[in-house]
């Protein structure tokens, strides 16, 4: 059984605030204490389980195979761990220095919330959040007046945040996300290359990139044999290139990554803006479809969502294409309905079924 210890953190909220002589508010962030119960481990319960060089879809594009830096993460309690940067950047931040820096001392490296999880919950508000971690306010220091704050909402994201929290010798480290092969395509050229977004707990944003698809680590033959399906649908002169990066060691048991919840985020957005666009041609049934889909969607954004939440995804997708199907739809959104079907629902639906949910069971020894 995983031992546990109740502590008291500082988490970050937002507030709005009127500063003496001014009118308008603006967007700070103050801190409160708050008791949760997080992991506790020793540094021998840690073991090794990944290992990997990540690449990008352009160098693989330009050809080079061998991947970046190599990275190494540990396995504890059936997840990923790495640990916090404190000061120097290296070490382990310890538990002062870490509640220091959220309390208005010195900040760690990665201020904005990349590795912290109590400041990534905050970072993950629906209504957005502060630009950046310039410090809190200290409300007994300052002059001004509060006009807003949302501290409940921080508090319950900070709570489900210290379960990705784990004390190794009284040092902080966070829970780390898979790496993955992701499928993209520039042109013809279509490219399988190693992926890590370190920001992410099973799930990934891939702004920019023409991402078709992404597969857990172990399952490189499959992302090849995708590659290789969409290459040839194009015709000859596409083409497949990679695999770009190499993942050396993955132990299933702490390094799962469920495919479909994470596809389901990345592939179901341009779904929902599409959806979006032809509200005007749906009735009350499509629109509340719609509104359902881009709930579902919102939850995966934020980690909230499983292999449930993407099946009823699906559902409300599926019953707002049936509603653009009406006899009476407008002549207008004829062209948009039928591309809305062809390229995206149609396509989520056929991509889906090749990203199967984590299995239940898994053999605990290292692919190399």
């Amino acid at each position: 059984m995983t031992d546990r210890s109740r502590i008291r953190i500082w988490h970050p909220y937002p507030i709005d605030i009127v500063r003496a002589g001014a009118r308008k508010p603006e967007r700070r962030v103050a801190a409160a204490p708050i008791d949760v119960d997080v992991r506790t481990a020793s540094s021998g319960d840690l073991k090794v389980a990944s290992r990997f060089r990540t690449s990008t879809s352009y160098q693989t594009w330009e050809g080079k195979l061998a991947g970046g830096p190599e990275v190494e993460l540990h396995g504890f309690d059936g997840a990923l761990w790495m640990p916090l940067p404190g000061p120097d950047g290296l070490a382990a931040a310890t538990f002062e220095q870490w509640q220091g820096a959220m309390a208005g001392g010195p900040p760690l490296p990665d201020p904005y919330g990349i590795s912290d999880p109590i400041l990534a919950a905050q970072y993950a508000a629906p209504y957005g959040f502060v630009t950046g971690w310039d410090g809190v306010v200290r409300l007994d220091r300052t002059e001004g007046r509060v006009v807003a704050e949302d501290r409940r909402r921080a508090m319950e994201a900070a709570i489900r945040a210290a379960d990705d929290v784990l004390l190794v010798d009284g040092r902080v480290w966070c829970r780390a996300a898979p790496p993955f092969w992701s499928v993209e395509r520039d042109g013809n050229h279509h490219m399988v290359c190693l992926q890590w977004d370190r920001t992410a707990k099973d799930r990934f944003h891939a702004s920019g990139r023409n991402v078709l698809g992404t597969f857990a680590a172990d399952r490189l033959d499959e992302a090849m044999a995708y590659a290789r399906d969409l290459a040839s649908a194009r015709g000859r002169r596409a083409d497949v290139r990679g695999p770009g990066g190499a993942c050396l060691v993955h132990v299933p048991e702490h390094a799962r990554r469920d495919d479909r919840v994470s596809n389901a985020l990345e592939l179901g957005a341009p779904v929902v803006a599409k959806l979006g666009s032809l509200v005007g041609a749906l009735t009350n049934v499509g629109v509340e479809a719609y509104i359902e889909a881009r709930t579902l969607l919102g939850r995966l954004a934020v980690g909230d969502g499983d292999a449930e939440t993407v099946a009823h995804m699906a559902v409300a997708f599926a019953a707002a294409a049936d509603d653009l199907d009406r006899f009476d739809l407008p002549i207008g959104s004829w062209d948009a309905r039928d591309d809305l079907k062809r390229d995206a629902l149609k396509t989520f639906v056929a991509r889906m079924d090749r990203f199967d949910a984590v299995p239940t069971a898994a053999p605990s020894h290292p692919t190399l």
